[in-house]
């Protein structure tokens, strides 16, 4: 299959993936307390997620970063993968700092998103840059 066959496939699946673990999956089960829990639910109904009920544990804040993720998917598209390593990789980290720190749910759905990810950014860039030296592009 096609490197940019595979990728836009990849980006697909990842956007499906966001777009319903973070608005649409509602679940009984909160994973939890997290380290800064306490700290950021005082500050404002943003960092709020629910704990209780049958509903989606993600707070708006992470609704917020999934959007963020799918746009910088979006870039990744037209830019390519090697020009987007760096940020791929930050944004990996920041995302699972974040999510580990303010909510365990959500660190636990991204965790499938981030092993893509590094599918993403090593074997594909590596082959997208064995094409450019087989000078077959």
């Amino acid at each position: 299959m096609d490197v940019t066959l595979t990728l836009l496939l990849i980006t697909c699946i990842e956007w499906l993936y966001l777009i319903y673990m973070f608005f649409i999956f509602k679940t009984h089960y909160y994973i939890g307390p997290s380290i800064l829990e306490s700290y950021m639910t005082k500050m404002g109904s943003f960092f709020i997620h629910h704990t209780g009920r049958y509903e989606s544990k993600i707070c708006d804040l992470g609704r917020a970063l999934a959007i963020v993720a799918i746009l910088l998917s979006v870039v990744r598209l037209y830019v390519g993968v090697a020009e987007c390593y760096s940020w791929t990789i930050f944004f990996i980290i920041f995302s699972l700092v974040l999510a580990s720190l303010l909510n365990l749910n959500a660190f636990i759905y991204i965790i499938p998103l981030v092993c893509i990810e590094l599918y993403v950014v090593f074997f594909i860039k590596n082959n997208i840059v064995f094409i450019i030296n087989d000078h077959r592009i």
